[in-house]
C-alpha cells in the first residue's frame, strides 16, 4: 500500500516570522549600540582637543613668564583655524576653532589670581612631591599665583568644559 502522507521538510510561516523578529530586534540593538559609540567618540575627541589646547596655553604661559623676565607675564597666543595667532585676554573668553582635532568652536578663558590659602609645608621645595619653587625655597609668607585655563564648548545643546590649573611663583 502506498502512503499518501509524505513528510515535507522546511520551515513554517510562523517559524520564519519569529526568526525575522529576532533578527530585527538584534539589528536594532546593534544600531543603537553603534550610535552610542559614535556619540561617545565625538565627545571624547572634543574633550581631548580641549585638554591639548589648555595644556599648550598653560605651558606657553609658563615659558613666557620664566626667567630672565618673570614679572612680564605676557599672555600666550592660541592657534585657531580662523585666526592663527589670537592673543588671549586675562579673564575674557576667546572663541577659537581648533586647527587640529575636533572641528568645534571652543571658548578659552585664562585667569590668574593669588592663592587664597597657604601651601602645605610639604610643597615648599620638596623633590619627593615633584614640586620645586626655585626662588621660593623659603616660602615664608610668599603666596603663589594660580593660573587657570578654562576651555568650554557646546555639545548637543549642553555646555561641556575642562579646567587646568597651575601654581606659579608670584612676580
Amino acid at each position: 500500500m502506498l502512503n499518501n502522507h509524505t513528510k515535507q521538510s522546511g520551515f513554517t510561516l510562523v517559524e520564519v516570522m519569529v526568526a525575522m523578529v529576532i533578527v530585527v530586534v538584534g539589528v536594532l540593538a546593534l544600531q543603537s549600540f553603534y550610535a552610542g559609540i559614535i556619540r561617545s567618540e565625538q565627545l571624547s575627541q572634543e574633550r581631548i582637543t580641549a585638554v591639548h589646547m589648555a595644556e599648550q596655553i598653560i605651558e606657553e604661559w609658563q615659558q613666557r613668564s620664566a626667567p630672565p623676565n618673570p614679572s612680564v607675564n605676557p599672555l600666550p597666543t592660541v592657534n585657531c583655524a580662523t585666526n592663527p595667532a589670537t592673543t588671549l585676554t586675562l579673564g575674557a573668553a576667546t572663541a577659537c576653532t581648533s586647527s587640529s582635532g575636533a572641528a568645534t568652536t571652543f571658548s578659552i578663558t585664562p585667569t590668574e589670581a593669588r592663592s587664597q590659602a597657604p601651601l602645605p609645608p610639604n610643597h615648599a621645595n620638596n623633590n619627593t612631591t615633584g614640586i620645586i619653587w626655585g626662588d621660593m625655597a623659603d616660602i615664608g609668607g610668599v603666596t603663589p599665583n594660580i593660573r587657570t585655563v578654562t576651555v568650554s564648548w557646546n555639545y548637543k545643546g549642553a555646555t561641556k568644559s575642562i579646567m587646568l590649573t597651575h601654581l606659579t611663583p608670584a612676580p
